[in-house]
């Protein structure tokens, strides 16, 4: 029973955390409010623009409201009328209001940017009358209100290929939790119902006056073994790709081999080796002593015992040897491995007349008692019953699996302690090889992540890096009025192959086409760092010959200090984010063109203004 109980317990904590993590990729759409009407005005009373202007309408035209809308909206219009949908509006409007009566609204917005909208999954009521409109990731279509308002609903629909390594979801801005994960809220008490099971189903019942081991302790050591050797080693590839159902369908598949081997042998150590300490019963009687384990009982005899002494208990000697080759080869967790193979145990000794040791653990590596009975009465009830005690104390070097056990003969521990080595071998040999990076910490320290697998080789020089400084340290650009020129010194030595790299950490608000490097570009002309639009901190890397164009797009995260490295290099460009290659895109074989004394700036373009709000850090340009 013993067994089936932590089996039961094993299977529903595995249970709750692949709930956890579980994903259905339902639809979603995400709504927020459009206001034509300001946008309208502004436009009428935009000035009029030149024709390489990067706005996407030209103003010299006239055109009426109905006009506008009917432009901005391509036709995508749908015609909200009824109780549910008046109800949509009103809740989003109160929300943007800060209204109280709003509050359940506020759960299905973003934390990563609270003004992106609200999301609802696709199949919600009224949203299920939209559907046949709405079928592909990213469209989009306009909801009109009775009373001349608007909402644009964006579609999302989502795959197990848009979960990626360390950032799960790609989705900017990610949905509420709850929506991603629906299944959660069941997570507690499915862990509630394995619990519920271990302490319900019947245990081993022991008698009043035996020793067996203290309750607190196998509690302790069964929470240690499902808390930090089943569950975190269980979830943990799941919470690095971000959900449980998409690790076996892209590159998150390698960590199942790492860490779920750690958490089989969690599983091994808590279903089969942890019975034996919650089974495990002494008596001592007239005649000798009654062990009581999972194998059965045994009867060892006092006049089968020639003395019994004190034990120390320490692990083999070649967990000491592994400890050590770990910590030399500075592998992560070598510290831990060593404190294990370092840590003593006491008990008893008892030396049968055929040359057989007996043993009994008695303590902890803190000296407790782990017996509800103390190991010196212990040994004085032996005193009473004639057994002679030996002043040598003795050490024995063992695996610490069994509350028992005896030295002579092929034991099942050595046999235990074996495996064990192997397993240890294989996920040693495992970490030796395992790094997929390359991280280089600065004197000025700074960190950078490099990817094994895009470096061919490593070469150590002084030109290593960009060699010209733009910005050295951190400089904080506030989005209306920081900026930095560089003069126009620079734009006729980048015509050819370059690398621009930088530490940056984008703000949570930018201005339309925010800059953070530019050459005084143009639309086919020049080189450029800017934000696409008003897509918030989706930046475009742009370069031109006066003909031909060569881009590539790249959302980095608000508030998060990320390393970027965009290079040029003969007829590709490609974008570099904390040392891993993220893209790369086809570029034309001549050199880049600007315009005549094109003035370089940071934060901001000369001429129509542009402001990046962020910090920026060593900008170096090659």
């Amino acid at each position: 029973m013993e067994f089936l109980r932590r089996l039961v317990v094993t299977l529903f904590v595995c249970t709750a955390l692949w709930v956890f993590f579980y994903s259905p990729l339902f639809p979603l759409v995400r709504v927020k409010p459009v206001d034509f009407a300001s946008d309208f005005k502004n436009e009428t009373e935009r000035p009029k623009r030149r024709s390489e202007s990067l706005l996407p309408y030209n103003s010299s035209g006239s055109l009426n409201y109905e006009q506008f809308v009917a432009l901005k909206t391509e036709g995508r219009i749908f015609q909200a009328r009824g109780k549910a949908w008046e109800e949509l509006f009103q809740g989003i409007s109160a929300a943007y209001e800060g209204k109280g009566s709003a509050k359940e609204l506020q759960k299905r917005v973003s934390s990563e940017y609270k003004e992106a909208g609200f999301f609802f999954y696709a199949s919600e009521y009224p949203f299920n009358e939209i559907k046949d409109r709405l079928n592909k990731h990213l469209d989009v279509l306009y909801l009109a209100g009775s009373d001349g308002q608007y909402l644009k609903v964006d579609y999302r629909a989502y795959s197990h290929s848009d979960f990626n390594i360390g950032t799960g979801l790609t989705d900017y801005p990610k949905p509420p939790s709850w929506l991603i994960y629906p299944y959660r809220k069941y997570s507690l008490w499915i862990i509630l119902t394995g619990i519920a099971f271990y302490i319900l189903l019947p245990k081993k019942r022991k008698e009043k006056d035996s020793s067996h081991f203290k309750t607190r302790f196998i509690v302790g050591n069964d929470t240690c073994f499902v808390l930090l050797l089943i569950a975190l080693p269980f979830i943990a590839p799941m919470a690095i790709m971000g959900g449980s159902v998409q690790i076996f369908f892209s590159e998150g598949i390698f960590l199942l081999p790492i860490f779920w081997l750690i958490a089989l042998i969690g599983t091994w150590g808590f279903v089969w080796i942890m019975p034996r300490f919650a089974c495990f019963e002494m008596k001592i009687s007239d005649d000798g002593i009654r062990i009581g384990t999972t194998k059965g009982d045994k009867l060892y005899q006092f006049k089968e015992m020639e003395y019994f002494q004190w034990a120390t208990f320490k692990r083999p000697r070649w967990i000491i040897i592994f400890a050590w080759i770990f910590v030399l080869a500075g592998r992560t967790g070598s510290i831990n491995l060593l404190v294990l193979s370092t840590l003593t145990h006491t008990g008893i000794g008892i030396r049968l007349k055929d040359g057989t040791l007996f043993y009994i653990y008695t303590s902890n590596p803190m000296g407790q008692s782990v017996l509800n009975q103390p190991a010196d009465e212990i040994a004085k009830l032996l005193h009473d019953k004639g057994v002679m005690e030996k002043e040598e104390e003795i050490t024995i070097r063992t695996m610490g699996l069994e509350p028992v056990g005896t030295k002579g003969g092929y034991e099942m521990k050595k046999i235990i302690g074996s495996l064990a080595l192997v397993s240890a071998s294989v996920f040693g040999l495992s970490l030796l090889a395992y790094g997929n990076s390359i991280t280089i910490n600065f004197k000025s320290g700074r960190t950078v992540v490099y990817d094994q697998s895009e470096i061919s080789s490593i070469t150590f020089s002084e030109t290593a890096r960009p060699s010209l400084n733009i910005i050295s340290g951190i400089k904080t650009f506030n989005g209306v009025s920081d900026a930095l020129d560089v003069g126009t010194s620079l734009p006729p030595k980048m015509t050819g192959d370059l690398i621009i790299e930088m530490d940056v950490k984008p703000g949570a608000s930018q201005q339309t086409h925010a800059n953070i490097i530019d050459f005084n570009h143009r639309a086919n002309e020049g080189l450029v760092i800017q934000q696409q639009g008003d897509d918030l901190n989706n930046f475009v890397f742009h370069i031109g010959n006066g003909n031909t164009v060569a881009s590539i797009t790249y959302r980095l995260q608000a508030g998060v200090w990320q390393n970027v490295v965009f290079q040029r290099q003969g007829t590709e460009i490609r974008l570099y984010i904390n040392g891993r290659l993220v893209q790369t895109h086809p570029c034309f074989a001549g050199n880049i063109q600007y315009l005549p004394n094109s003035t370089v700036t940071v934060g901001y373009n000369k001429t129509y203004g542009r402001y990046f709000k962020g910090e920026i850090k060593d900008l170096r340009i090659k």
